[in-house]
């Protein structure tokens, strides 16, 4: 831009640097195929890695920091986010919020009992920005399933403050032909030995049968709702009507959960045999190498001491095999469950 480069070493230079981002989005794409094969792999890598990709993450930073902000203005005036925490690592003072959480945490969950303790101590290092946080490990990462989510979550619907109706959004553009939609937004909660959550948008044609349900597809459509939405003024369907779509809309949600919960409870289950696998191939190992150096020391006649220390190592990593080993199977699966997010009337303008 300078003007330092020639022309052809400035051509060479943007082939360089596209060739490296396009190897990075490839690898990423590769791990994230292979993310069930990864012991430690956890939704923080998961969307780590859908960051290299490019993935939209819903709800975003910017979504986040005024839901956080809207509650903790009305609750714990002086909490609020300051707009840097949006990008990077920002020190904050959250003991106001403490106590209230450490409350939930029977409700909420245990992590939110750590958090509560963490923020009670001082500064703590916040962020909502997933690159922000994987270069400062030790910063906590807010995002949709953090406890502070969850208890900004439960404490809103426990108030009731939120309208319960349905509304309607114009756009001028879509994945989606002009038209009149109706659409249902759900979050599924997949449980097991790797809990996680997906956002699922479901569309139907309000003047035929037609239904999309891919979240590949889908979610692109909720992000443009989002960022160029428009309010419109649409005429309320009549009560058969809304009774239709209705029954289309979970219908369709219901046949996608059928489909993700066969799907899920495979992996699941592959999941727990290979991370008792691993367990118990570790666990051997400890024993072996335990009962190798017992064995030695003896043969060498040692120390009465070292050897009775030895013969106690052995003892328990023998003792921890065994239970492993005895250990009751692996609970049953548990259905994936939805809650309902959004539902209205979308109306794609020419």
């Amino acid at each position: 831009m300078g003007g330092g480069l020639s022309d052809e070493q400035l051509n060479r230079v943007v082939e360089e640097r596209g060739n490296a981002l396009a190897l990075r989005v490839h690898e990423a794409k590769q791990v994230l195929s292979r993310v069930d094969g990864l012991l430690a792999a956890d939704q923080s890598l998961i969307d780590e890695i859908n960051s290299v990709i490019g993935e939209r993450q819903i709800p975003g930073e910017a979504e986040l920091f005024q839901f956080f902000n809207h509650f903790l203005a009305h609750r714990f005036p002086g909490c609020q986010l300051p707009r840097d925490v949006i990008r990077k690592v920002v020190d904050l003072d959250l003991h106001p919020i403490s106590s209230a959480l450490e409350s939930a945490a029977s409700e909420i969950g245990q992590d939110a009992l750590f958090f509560a303790r963490r923020v009670s101590t001082g500064l703590v290092p916040i962020t909502l920005s997933r690159e922000a946080a994987y270069n400062h490990p030790r910063s906590e990462l807010l995002h949709l399933q953090h406890p502070m989510s969850r208890f900004i979550v439960s404490e809103v619907a426990r108030e009731n403050t939120l309208s319960e109706h349905a509304f309607a959004i114009r756009l001028r553009e879509s994945a989606l032909s002009v038209g009149s939609y109706a659409f249902l937004i759900a979050a599924v909660h997949i449980k097991g030995q790797r809990p996680k959550t997906r956002l699922v948008a479901v569309f139907c044609n309000r003047n035929n049968d037609r239904v999309w349900t891919d979240p590949d597809e889908m979610i692109p459509v909720v992000v443009q709702m989002l960022e160029k939405g428009e309010d419109v003024h649409t005429e309320t369907p009549s009560d058969d009507e809304c009774e239709l779509l209705q029954e289309r809309l979970l219908q369709n949600l219901e046949r996608l959960k059928a489909e993700w919960n066969t799907r899920e409870q495979t992996l699941d289950q592959a999941r727990r045999e290979q991370q008792s696998a691993a367990r118990r191939t570790t666990l051997e190992f400890l024993t072996n190498r335990a009962k190798e150096r017992m064995q030695t020391l003896i043969f060498r006649h040692s120390g009465e001491f070292a050897i009775r220390m030895a013969r106690a190592r052995f003892e328990k990593a023998r003792k921890e095999l065994d239970i492993h080993l005895s250990a009751p199977a692996a609970p049953v699966w548990d259905r994936i469950e939805h809650e309902d997010i959004a539902v209205g009337v979308l109306e794609v303008a020419p």
